[in-house]
């Protein structure tokens, strides 16, 4: 998911309850929290984006930027099987050692979420996407201000704060170039 729609969402979720029983915070009151979190919190969660799928392509001996490109010219995923077992997979010190033969793993993205159903029935016949309930109708009250927060585009200070100088940089680096030259406008 390009960063710039995961931060908004992962913000929204973090104040969910806060904003749906509150009637007082307009799209511009959540817009300047959204940029407030952004600058003290989003180091939090960007550690979760690190962690997880680096580690997962690392175990299947590919990169984001190579899967990107698959999943374009598939129209929204990529099927990658495992690479023969190798000791060093994963880093000397990594507990990720191994990938059993027979587990492929599927990559979404989740700006062709409209296509999942079609793409899974396709790989596996059968098998069908439903999607979860609309955040909006369970709390239609957020929805404007969702949509506020998602129109922020990062200044390159807050690029440069989530991105930040650590083990996590040159994936976050990497995440944030593939879908620099991708941008458009995407609706969800």
């Amino acid at each position: 998911r390009d960063p710039q729609t995961w931060f908004p969402s992962k913000f929204m979720e973090t104040v969910n309850l806060d904003y749906c029983y509150a009637t007082n915070i307009s799209p511009e009151e959540a817009v300047a929290d959204y940029r407030h979190w952004l600058k003290e919190k989003a180091h939090i969660h960007r550690h979760w984006a690190h962690w997880n799928i680096p580690n997962l392509l690392r175990m299947y001996g590919t990169t984001l930027t190579e899967q990107m490109e698959i999943v374009e010219r598939n129209g929204g995923h990529s099927l990658i099987k495992p690479v023969p077992h190798k000791p060093d997979v994963g880093g000397e010190n990594s507990s990720i050692l191994y990938v059993s033969s027979t587990c492929s793993l599927l990559l979404l993205q989740m700006e062709y979420s409209s296509r999942w159903d079609d793409i899974l029935n396709g790989l596996a016949p059968g098998r069908s996407y439903r999607p979860p309930e609309n955040r909006f109708e369970a709390c239609p009250a957020n929805s404007e201000r969702y949509h506020a927060v998602k129109a922020h585009w990062f200044t390159k200070e807050e690029e440069a704060t989530i991105i930040g100088n650590d083990e996590s940089s040159t994936y976050l680096q990497e995440w944030f170039s593939n879908y620099d030259r991708r941008r458009k406008p995407y609706d969800d």
